[in-house]
């Protein structure tokens, strides 16, 4: 194949075309920070499907332009569908975005994702479970989704259930960013690099097919500083509820040269919605239970199937989205401690069995 696929995505969405040995799929909505509409989506699949037995194409290289590599599928068009009444296309839509994580990480071709920006929600989906990471200088990290009402997901509780213990729970709870130097500590990247380095390295690729160059051309971007900061804390088991990881925040920020940084994120983990929060911490544990992207992306399906139902969902649009007020009003207030016995319905909706079926079943497609 030569030339561009870009299928029917508005205006140039997704640049995909084929540059020497390499399938290129570069993100192409600047202004909108990259978000992931459907119709991106599923030009995406299409051109993996394309590629995978294609013997000129030896790897694909995912990158971006803009400032932003991804910060998100476009929840408005979720939020719309629920608006709307129509459920099942916004699970389907969801779908689509988990089915392309899953196929991403398994493709029979290496894939790279050269991230040179922000990095949010599905951005995550779509470079961190790539074989081959690469974080730009300007890349930061956050997972925002509990001041929406909804939960890190596209495969991001996989990734933070093997961090360490207190990160993965702080990032979740919090949305705390991090940069490319913990990123790599962390293993959400494998290399760090100049950004302006990017460029050539992704015409090395093309022109080789080989991403043994990425270890040639890497270089560090800083320090990591989280590690050590969460281990202040000094957490000894995962953290279970929102209020544990307050108190532990709590007693750290008692130290002089913890203060401000304690004090940031209890501010961010008090604006987050608290049902969210509980559903979250869930997830990360059964993660750590049973560990493997295609169960989180089924366990986050299920959870966000039943969260786009529940009223904190459209407060947190409104609040963030919509008004920008940045004022939501949840249906449980900070603090609230949900029991086993509440949370649990979210995690075994019935009536997502047949879309989680169809999600699992055959992955490559």
């Amino acid at each position: 194949m030569s030339g561009d696929l870009r299928g029917s995505v508005d205006a140039d969405a997704v640049l995909i075309r084929r540059q020497g040995r390499a399938g290129r799929i570069t993100l192409n909505r600047p202004r909108a920070f990259n978000l992931l509409t459907r119709a991106m989506v599923r030009a995406i699949h299409a051109a993996l499907d394309l590629w995978r037995d294609d013997p000129e194409v030896e790897l694909l290289v995912i990158d971006a332009e803009g400032r932003a590599f991804c910060a998100g599928g476009d929840i408005r068009e979720v939020h719309s569908h629920v608006v709307a009444g129509n459920l099942g296309d916004a699970r389907e839509h969801i779908r689509d975005e988990y089915r392309l994580d899953l196929k991403l990480a398994r493709y029979p071709k290496p894939v790279v994702a050269i991230m040179n920006g922000a990095v949010m929600g599905g951005g995550i989906g779509l470079g961190c479970h790539a074989g081959h990471r690469v974080a730009g200088e300007r890349f930061q990290l956050s997972l925002p989704e509990c001041s929406i009402g909804w939960i890190p997901d596209s495969g991001a509780t996989a990734l933070l259930a093997r961090t360490p213990c207190g990160v993965g729970e702080l990032m979740a709870l919090a949305g705390l960013q991090i940069d490319g130097a913990d990123a790599l500590d962390l293993g959400f990247v494998d290399y760090t690099m100049d950004g302006n380095r990017c460029q050539e390295v992704i015409d090395t690729l093309c022109a080789t097919g080989d991403p043994a160059v990425l270890g040639i051309h890497s270089t560090p971007t800083g320090e990591p500083g989280l590690r050590d900061k969460v281990g202040r804390l000094r957490l000894s088991a995962p953290i279970d509820t929102p209020v544990a990881l307050a108190q532990a925040l709590e007693r750290a920020g008692k130290a002089p040269e913890m203060a401000d940084w304690c004090a940031r994120q209890l501010t961010a983990l008090a604006r987050g919605a608290p049902l969210a929060q509980a559903l979250a911490l869930r997830a990360l544990e059964a993660q750590r239970q049973r560990p493997g992207l295609a169960r989180a992306l089924s366990l986050e399906l299920r959870i966000v199937s039943a969260l786009m139902r529940h009223p904190d969902f459209r407060e947190g649009i409104r609040a963030m989205m919509i008004d920008r007020d940045r004022k939501p009003v949840w249906t449980s207030p900070a603090g609230t401690v949900f029991s086993r016995a509440e949370t649990d319905p979210f995690l075994r909706r019935a009536d997502t069995r047949n879309v989680i079926r169809k999600f699992t079943e055959d992955p490559a497609k």
